[in-house]
């Protein structure tokens, strides 16, 4: 889900909806006596330019650091079979783009904009766990723990000319919580709890 300015953006599997927040009403009590719903119908739907197949749905987006920002909203998917059972896992990026057309009305666009996989762990007991991304010199920043160590992707955010992606094993350590990690790329320091319930903060110098 996103929120940008009076409006609320709904990821699904089959498509994107959005909604406009409608305005606040008076009440002149100190507590409602009514709880009456407002029926709401979604201002844009819109399609994916590629159907996902059925199968486990994934999404992940931006980090809320970037809440209120002027960062594109865009988010990564990836679905089909169970992602411990695959050697890579891919992901496709997609991104909501707002425009007014000629007669002033405000317009959305839903784009793919990049493609990219990540190496998985197969018959692993749990797949992959991903964390919200982060910008960093111009690069986007993805990181995910696995049973085995904590892994970090820098690539860009669009398919480019001449773009690249690395990936960097950042532990080694065979007792990564599940969901216990956070990693600030603009500082370098990655702090996770182990399955010991000892917290692990590592800096990395330049």
């Amino acid at each position: 889900m996103f929120i940008k300015d009076d409006l609320v953006i709904l990821v699904g599997i089959s498509n994107v909806t959005i909604w406009r927040i409608p305005p606040m009403q008076p009440d002149a009590q100190t507590c409602a006596t009514e709880n009456i719903p407002i029926e709401m119908q979604p201002i844009a739907t819109l399609s994916y330019p590629h159907p996902n197949p059925p199968g486990p749905f994934f999404c992940q987006t931006l980090c809320d650091w970037y809440t209120g920002s002027h960062q594109p909203i865009c988010f990564d998917v990836a679905n089909g079979l169970p992602f411990n059972t695959l050697h890579t896992t891919t992901f496709e990026r997609y991104e909501i783009v707002f425009f007014t057309d000629d007669l002033g009305q405000q317009q959305f666009e839903l784009n793919s904009i990049l493609k990219y996989s990540v190496s998985n762990d197969p018959g692993s007991a749990r797949p992959n766990t991903y964390a919200p991304y982060r910008f960093c010199g111009g690069k986007v920043v993805i990181w995910w723990s696995t049973p085995n160590s904590i892994v970090c992707q820098l690539g860009p955010l669009r398919e480019t000319c001449g773009s690249t992606t690395k990936t960097v094993r950042l532990t080694n350590s065979f007792n990564v919580g599940w969901r216990q990690s956070s990693l600030c790329p603009t500082s370098g320091r990655l702090a996770f709890i182990t399955e010991e319930d000892l917290i692990i903060v590592v800096d990395f110098m330049r």
